[in-house]
C-alpha cells in the first residue's frame, strides 16, 4: 500500500507575518491561482483559467516570480516578472512576458490569512493566429491597478 501526501519542503519559508508559505486564490479575470513562498523574499505563482465562448475554448496559463521589495505589518510591495500563455481554439495563441508592481494588502481581522493585491502590469505580447487567419503580430500592453489577486494563506 502506498501513501501519498502533500508535504511542504523544509526550505519553504513565508515572509514574517503570514501563517504559511502556501496561498490559494484568484488572479486576474478568470484564473485560479497558487502562490508558494520559496523564501522570505521570493514566491512562485501559477494561474490557470478556462473560458467557453461560442464554439471555441480559451485556455490561459500564468507563471510568475513575485519578489518582496518592502514589507510592512499588513502590506507587501512586490515586483512580479511573469510569463503568460493564452490560446483560443481555432483563433489565436498569445505569449506574453510581463512585469507587475504589486501591493498585497492583508485584510484586518483575518490573522494575515486573506490578502488582496493589485498594481500596474506591463507586457510584451506575440500573437499568432490560427492557420489562414492572418500573420503573427507583436505589441505592448498595460493594465491598471485592478489587475489583481485574492489569496488565502495556509
Amino acid at each position: 500500500m502506498m501513501v501519498y501526501s502533500l508535504a511542504l519542503p523544509a526550505w519553504a519559508a513565508a515572509p514574517n507575518g503570514i501563517p504559511g508559505p502556501l496561498g490559494i486564490g484568484y488572479w486576474g479575470n478568470e484564473h485560479l491561482s497558487l502562490r508558494y513562498w520559496v523564501s522570505p523574499t521570493m514566491a512562485l505563482d501559477a494561474g490557470i483559467g478556462f473560458q467557453f465562448v461560442s464554439n471555441a475554448t480559451r485556455f490561459d496559463l500564468q507563471l510568475g516570480l513575485p519578489i518582496l521589495m518592502k514589507q510592512y505589518p499588513a502590506l507587501f510591495i512586490e515586483l512580479r516578472p511573469g510569463f503568460e500563455l493564452s490560446s483560443q481554439q481555432n483563433v489565436t495563441t498569445d505569449i506574453t512576458l510581463s512585469l507587475s508592481a504589486l501591493a498585497e494588502w492583508f485584510l484586518p481581522g483575518t490573522e494575515n490569512r486573506l490578502s488582496v493585491s493589485g498594481g500596474p502590469r506591463f507586457g510584451i505580447t506575440m500573437s499568432t493566429p490560427a492557420i489562414g487567419l492572418g500573420t503573427t503580430t507583436m505589441g505592448t500592453s498595460a493594465t491598471g491597478i485592478f489587475a489583481g489577486a485574492l489569496h488565502f494563506y495556509f
